[in-house]
Protein backbone atom coordinates (compact mmCIF):
# COMPACT_ATOMS: atom_id res chain seq x y z
CA UNK A 1 0.00 0.00 0.00
CA UNK A 2 2.80 2.41 0.90
CA UNK A 3 4.45 1.79 -2.46
CA UNK A 4 1.15 2.54 -4.19
CA UNK A 5 0.95 5.84 -2.31
CA UNK A 6 4.50 6.79 -3.28
CA UNK A 7 3.91 5.86 -6.92
CA UNK A 8 0.77 8.01 -6.98
CA UNK A 9 2.64 10.94 -5.45
CA UNK A 10 5.63 10.65 -7.78
CA UNK A 11 3.37 10.46 -10.84
CA UNK A 12 1.39 13.51 -9.72
CA UNK A 13 4.49 15.60 -9.04
CA UNK A 14 6.24 14.56 -12.26
CA UNK A 15 3.14 15.37 -14.31
CA UNK A 16 2.41 18.76 -12.76
CA UNK A 17 5.59 20.32 -11.32
CA UNK A 18 6.58 22.21 -14.45
CA UNK A 19 3.15 23.61 -15.29
CA UNK A 20 2.22 27.20 -14.48
CA UNK A 21 -0.99 29.21 -14.11
CA UNK A 22 -2.20 30.79 -17.34
CA UNK A 23 -2.30 34.52 -16.63
CA UNK A 24 -2.10 35.70 -20.24
CA UNK A 25 -5.80 36.51 -20.59
CA UNK A 26 -6.53 37.84 -17.13
CA UNK A 27 -7.94 41.40 -16.95
CA UNK A 28 -5.69 44.05 -15.47
CA UNK A 29 -8.46 46.00 -13.76
CA UNK A 30 -10.12 43.10 -11.91
CA UNK A 31 -11.77 43.87 -8.58
CA UNK A 32 -11.31 41.96 -5.35
CA UNK A 33 -14.48 39.85 -5.52
CA UNK A 34 -13.72 38.68 -9.06
CA UNK A 35 -10.12 37.84 -8.18
CA UNK A 36 -11.08 35.73 -5.17
CA UNK A 37 -14.11 33.92 -6.62
CA UNK A 38 -13.86 34.00 -10.44
CA UNK A 39 -10.22 34.26 -11.53
CA UNK A 40 -9.65 30.50 -11.16
CA UNK A 41 -6.11 31.19 -9.99
CA UNK A 42 -4.57 28.60 -7.66
CA UNK A 43 -2.74 31.20 -5.57
CA UNK A 44 -1.96 34.89 -5.19
CA UNK A 45 1.03 36.28 -3.26
CA UNK A 46 0.42 38.59 -0.31
CA UNK A 47 3.24 40.95 0.65
CA UNK A 48 3.25 41.38 4.43
CA UNK A 49 6.30 41.88 6.64
CA UNK A 50 7.11 39.79 9.72
CA UNK A 51 10.08 38.77 11.84
CA UNK A 52 10.23 35.42 10.06
CA UNK A 53 12.99 33.81 12.19
CA UNK A 54 10.86 34.43 15.28
CA UNK A 55 7.82 32.80 13.69
CA UNK A 56 9.98 29.87 12.58
CA UNK A 57 11.48 29.47 16.07
CA UNK A 58 8.04 29.33 17.68
CA UNK A 59 6.83 26.77 15.15
CA UNK A 60 9.97 24.69 15.61
CA UNK A 61 9.63 24.39 19.40
CA UNK A 62 5.92 23.49 19.38
CA UNK A 63 4.58 20.04 20.25
CA UNK A 64 2.86 18.50 17.23
CA UNK A 65 -0.02 16.07 16.74
CA UNK A 66 -0.34 13.58 13.92
CA UNK A 67 -2.53 14.99 11.17
CA UNK A 68 -4.61 13.00 8.68
CA UNK A 69 -2.45 9.90 8.50
CA UNK A 70 -4.85 8.28 6.00
CA UNK A 71 -3.40 10.30 3.10
CA UNK A 72 0.00 11.38 4.37
CA UNK A 73 3.22 10.35 6.06
CA UNK A 74 5.24 12.47 8.49
CA UNK A 75 2.62 15.24 8.58
CA UNK A 76 1.66 16.81 11.90
CA UNK A 77 0.13 20.04 13.16
CA UNK A 78 -0.77 22.15 16.18
CA UNK A 79 -3.31 24.96 16.55
CA UNK A 80 -2.26 28.46 17.51
CA UNK A 81 -5.91 29.47 17.28
CA UNK A 82 -8.73 26.96 17.23
CA UNK A 83 -10.73 24.68 19.52
CA UNK A 84 -7.56 23.38 21.19
CA UNK A 85 -3.93 22.73 20.29
CA UNK A 86 -4.68 19.13 19.33
CA UNK A 87 -8.02 19.61 17.49
CA UNK A 88 -6.34 20.45 14.22
CA UNK A 89 -8.92 19.05 11.79
CA UNK A 90 -12.17 20.63 10.64
CA UNK A 91 -14.60 20.98 13.54
CA UNK A 92 -17.21 18.75 11.83
CA UNK A 93 -14.91 15.75 12.41
CA UNK A 94 -15.27 16.08 16.19
CA UNK A 95 -18.45 14.57 17.66
CA UNK A 96 -19.09 17.31 20.20
CA UNK A 97 -18.89 20.09 17.58
CA UNK A 98 -20.14 18.50 14.35
CA UNK A 99 -23.68 19.92 14.64
CA UNK A 100 -22.56 23.51 15.18
CA UNK A 101 -22.35 26.22 12.56
CA UNK A 102 -18.89 27.63 11.95
CA UNK A 103 -19.74 30.89 13.73
CA UNK A 104 -20.70 28.99 16.91
CA UNK A 105 -17.55 26.89 17.18
CA UNK A 106 -15.58 27.98 20.31
CA UNK A 107 -12.44 29.11 18.50
CA UNK A 108 -9.89 30.88 20.67
CA UNK A 109 -6.18 31.36 21.16
CA UNK A 110 -4.74 28.11 22.45
CA UNK A 111 -2.17 27.81 25.23
CA UNK A 112 0.69 27.17 22.80
CA UNK A 113 3.90 29.04 23.62
CA UNK A 114 3.94 31.32 20.58
CA UNK A 115 3.69 34.93 21.80
CA UNK A 116 5.20 36.59 18.75
CA UNK A 117 3.00 34.61 16.36
CA UNK A 118 -0.13 35.63 18.26
CA UNK A 119 1.00 39.26 18.40
CA UNK A 120 1.73 39.32 14.67
CA UNK A 121 -1.65 37.82 13.83
CA UNK A 122 -3.49 40.26 16.08
CA UNK A 123 -1.64 43.42 15.06
CA UNK A 124 -0.19 42.94 11.61
CA UNK A 125 -2.03 40.29 9.61
CA UNK A 126 -5.14 41.76 7.92
CA UNK A 127 -7.72 39.47 9.55
CA UNK A 128 -9.63 40.24 12.71
CA UNK A 129 -11.67 37.01 12.79
CA UNK A 130 -9.74 33.75 13.06
CA UNK A 131 -10.99 30.18 12.89
CA UNK A 132 -8.12 27.69 12.67
CA UNK A 133 -4.53 28.91 12.61
CA UNK A 134 -2.07 26.04 12.54
CA UNK A 135 1.62 25.37 12.44
CA UNK A 136 2.08 22.43 10.05
CA UNK A 137 5.19 20.23 9.94
CA UNK A 138 6.25 17.69 7.31
CA UNK A 139 9.24 15.56 8.25
CA UNK A 140 12.10 14.72 5.84
CA UNK A 141 10.77 12.22 3.34
CA UNK A 142 7.22 13.04 4.40
CA UNK A 143 4.39 13.68 1.99
CA UNK A 144 0.75 14.61 1.58
CA UNK A 145 -0.98 12.73 -1.22
CA UNK A 146 -2.93 14.56 -3.96
CA UNK A 147 -6.16 15.85 -2.46
CA UNK A 148 -8.62 18.73 -2.28
CA UNK A 149 -9.82 20.33 0.94
CA UNK A 150 -13.54 20.39 1.64
CA UNK A 151 -16.23 21.99 -0.47
CA UNK A 152 -14.75 25.47 -0.55
CA UNK A 153 -14.14 27.22 -3.86
CA UNK A 154 -11.85 30.08 -4.76
CA UNK A 155 -8.98 31.70 -2.91
CA UNK A 156 -9.76 31.07 0.74
CA UNK A 157 -6.80 29.74 2.77
CA UNK A 158 -3.53 31.48 3.63
CA UNK A 159 -0.36 29.38 3.39
CA UNK A 160 2.91 30.82 4.78
CA UNK A 161 6.38 29.30 4.53
CA UNK A 162 8.14 29.48 7.90
CA UNK A 163 10.83 27.05 6.79
CA UNK A 164 10.53 25.49 3.35
CA UNK A 165 13.85 23.72 2.70
CA UNK A 166 15.22 23.19 -0.78
CA UNK A 167 13.63 20.00 -2.05
CA UNK A 168 10.16 20.73 -0.64
CA UNK A 169 7.33 21.15 -3.11
CA UNK A 170 3.66 22.02 -2.98
CA UNK A 171 2.41 21.01 -6.43
CA UNK A 172 -1.01 21.90 -7.86
CA UNK A 173 -2.66 19.89 -10.62
CA UNK A 174 -2.15 21.57 -14.02
CA UNK A 175 -0.81 24.69 -12.25
CA UNK A 176 2.73 23.77 -11.22
CA UNK A 177 4.78 24.27 -8.08
CA UNK A 178 3.80 27.09 -5.72
CA UNK A 179 6.89 29.37 -5.65
CA UNK A 180 7.58 29.47 -1.92
CA UNK A 181 10.78 31.04 -0.68
CA UNK A 182 12.52 29.20 2.15
CA UNK A 183 11.02 31.66 4.61
CA UNK A 184 8.39 34.39 4.48
CA UNK A 185 6.30 33.64 1.38
CA UNK A 186 2.58 34.23 1.89
CA UNK A 187 0.02 32.91 -0.58
CA UNK A 188 -3.74 33.15 -0.61
CA UNK A 189 -4.46 29.64 -1.82
CA UNK A 190 -7.40 27.95 -3.56
CA UNK A 191 -7.44 24.56 -1.87
CA UNK A 192 -10.21 23.26 -4.12
CA UNK A 193 -7.43 22.59 -6.65
CA UNK A 194 -5.96 19.12 -6.29
CA UNK A 195 -2.54 19.49 -4.67
CA UNK A 196 0.20 17.47 -3.00
CA UNK A 197 3.27 18.07 -0.84
CA UNK A 198 6.60 16.26 -0.74
CA UNK A 199 9.55 17.02 1.53
CA UNK A 200 12.54 15.70 -0.39
CA UNK A 201 15.05 17.26 2.00
CA UNK A 202 16.89 16.42 5.22
CA UNK A 203 15.05 19.04 7.28
CA UNK A 204 11.58 19.53 8.72
CA UNK A 205 9.26 21.75 6.68
CA UNK A 206 7.25 24.31 8.68
CA UNK A 207 4.31 26.27 7.30
CA UNK A 208 1.47 28.21 8.90
CA UNK A 209 -2.07 27.83 7.54
CA UNK A 210 -4.64 30.51 8.37
CA UNK A 211 -8.41 30.27 8.07
CA UNK A 212 -10.39 33.38 8.91
CA UNK A 213 -11.47 36.67 7.38
CA UNK A 214 -11.36 40.44 7.79
CA UNK A 215 -14.56 41.80 9.34
CA UNK A 216 -13.80 45.37 10.36
CA UNK A 217 -14.11 47.73 7.39
CA UNK A 218 -10.58 49.11 7.68
CA UNK A 219 -9.05 45.65 8.05
CA UNK A 220 -11.08 44.37 5.09
CA UNK A 221 -10.01 47.29 2.92
CA UNK A 222 -6.33 46.61 3.67
CA UNK A 223 -6.79 42.94 2.80
CA UNK A 224 -8.57 43.81 -0.44
CA UNK A 225 -5.70 46.05 -1.49
CA UNK A 226 -3.14 43.35 -0.70
CA UNK A 227 -5.06 40.84 -2.82
CA UNK A 228 -5.33 43.26 -5.75
CA UNK A 229 -1.61 44.08 -5.52
CA UNK A 230 -0.72 40.38 -5.38
CA UNK A 231 -2.94 39.65 -8.36
CA UNK A 232 -1.40 42.44 -10.41
CA UNK A 233 2.10 41.16 -9.60
CA UNK A 234 1.26 37.95 -11.49
CA UNK A 235 0.22 39.72 -14.69
CA UNK A 236 2.69 40.03 -17.58
CA UNK A 237 4.19 43.47 -18.06
CA UNK A 238 3.29 44.75 -14.58
CA UNK A 239 6.02 45.14 -11.99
Amino acid sequence: MVNNFVDKLETFIASNSDCSPDVSQLPRDADYEWIVTESNLPYIPLYIHAQWPMLHAEAERATYHEHRDNDSSGWSSVCVHGISQSYTDHYELYTEYKDLSNRNVPYNWTDIDAPYTKLWLERHFPYDVYHRVRFMKVKPGGYILPHTDGNTYGLNAVNISLWNPNGCKLVVKDQGTVPFNQMGSIFLFANNFEHAVFNDSEHDRYHMIIHGYPDDYRVAERFRQLVIEGYRSLLPGIH
